[in-house]
């Protein structure tokens, strides 16, 4: 979850500093400045949260399976002297 925060947190700044930026690059009013980078920080956001909370699910996904095999592994090793 603090993923996915980070994430959204990260893009949003950027995106709300990159149209503020190009707004004052063009000599555009402020007021419409502001929504549009209010605007993009609200999309951008939402769209960081979305890809922050999938990669941690693959972090999550990929530390489980390699916790498992591991543990297979070491049962199978266990057994194998055992066996010896």
């Amino acid at each position: 979850m603090a993923t996915a925060r980070r994430f959204a947190a990260a893009l949003g700044m950027i995106a709300f500093a990159t149209v503020t930026g190009f707004g004052i690059w063009h000599h555009s009013s402020l007021e419409w400045v502001l929504v549009r980078a209010l605007a993009a920080l609200v999309l951008f956001s939402a769209v960081g949260y979305v890809i922050g909370w999938m990669g941690g699910a693959v972090a999550r996904e990929s530390a489980v399976s390699e916790a498992k095999r591991r543990l297979e592994a070491g049962k199978a090793e266990r057994q194998r002297r055992k066996s010896e």
